[in-house]
């Protein structure tokens, strides 16, 4: 019943469940049966709860969840049902943590949320040694394919959020705005502003990250996650000075206030809605690897190792993600 409610749709629930369509039809008839009031009706895109079907849901999903606390207390673990840790790329916890609570919340009035900022490279490896169960990230898309059969092999799993890349994030007025596209090189001979959670990595030899037994990451060097981070890095130890600040928002008011430039996700750049975007200029960047572009991936172990939360929290990220459009200053379409 919980999982029709967060599908709007049995034939959508059937498919999430593993199971026939009638079969969970019939179920749904039988429970509607023994209650004597129906708990969902249809409507014409799917069905929805009724007046008295939400009351149900409600309860349904309190007793869920107390269930689970039951199964902690027979396991010989004491206390409530442990908080739902997410760790995010700096600059995705910005945009993405109040408007995932919200719908989170949405499904449930009760359980703990956990946002946590971690560098991008690092949220892999704690997903690894199991510290937490699902992560927001940043990966050129093809170390997201070289990563996926070794994850798959740990019961950790993919899934390819929405497509990004790098950009030139300039002053209105600035020299640089009259090109199309600005070369990284020329960029970072400007007063460059960075963000602190900006991982700093030596040159390509030096590449030899992420070690956590079965490493995420090939030590190689040929990442090229590692790679366009050592890149950038480069880019940034030659410029004439920059500036390390604590946020992605105040990097955007030194670019806006003190006329410093800076390297920005679009997501980074869209995640304050109300950006006055007249008070930057905003182009595309070449001089690095794959003309700077970058994917938002989420990292979650299997799904049958998550809680029911869990699963509904990862599905809140999937719809978050999926609604997202374009940035109005894209040169094309961030198909996901």
């Amino acid at each position: 019943m919980l999982e029709i409610d967060r599908c709007r749709s049995i034939s959508a629930a059937a498919r999430s469940l593993g199971l026939v369509q009638t079969t969970l039809s019939s179920i749904v008839k039988n429970v509607e049966s023994a209650l004597g009031f129906p708990i969902f009706q249809r409507t014409p895109n799917g069905v929805a709860p009724t007046v008295f079907g939400e009351q149900f849901l409600t309860l349904g999903g309190e007793i869920h969840v107390r269930f689970e606390e039951l199964l902690r207390l027979k396991s010989g673990v004491s206390g409530s049902i442990d908080p739902i840790h997410i760790l995010c790329a700096p600059s995705i916890n910005l945009g993405a943590a109040l408007p995932l609570a919200q719908r989170f919340y949405q499904f449930f009035n009760y359980g703990t949320l956990v946002f946590e900022e971690c560098p991008r490279l690092e949220i892999l490896p704690q997903i690894l040694q199991r510290l937490t169960n699902i992560g927001i990230t940043y990966l050129t898309e093809e170390d997201a394919k070289r990563l996926e059969i070794p994850l798959a092999h740990e019961q950790i799993y993919l899934k390819l959020l929405y497509r990004d890349r790098f950009y030139a994030f300039l002053p209105p007025d600035s020299p640089l705005g009259t090109q199309e596209v600005v070369d990284v090189h020329r960029l970072c001979e400007e007063n460059v502003a960075v963000a602190t959670n900006f991982r700093f990595i030596p040159d390509r030899e030096h590449i030899n990250l992420l070690d956590v037994g079965q490493s995420c990451f090939p030590s190689d060097g040929n990442s090229l996650s590692l790679l366009f981070d050592a890149a950038v890095s480069r880019q940034y130890r030659s410029a004439g000075r920059f500036t390390s600040f604590p946020n992605i928002r105040i990097v955007k008011r030194a670019v806006e206030e003190q006329k410093m430039v800076s390297i920005l996700t679009g997501y980074a750049i869209c995640e304050d809605q109300s950006y006055p975007w007249s008070k930057a200029c905003i182009r595309t960047l070449s001089g690095i690897e794959e003309q700077g572009k970058i994917n938002i991936y989420v990292c979650y172990h299997a799904k049958e190792r998550l809680r029911y939360q869990e699963r509904i929290f990862l599905s809140c990220i999937e719809e978050y993600f999926s609604s997202l459009t374009p940035p109005p200053f894209a040169t094309e379409e961030p198909s996901r």
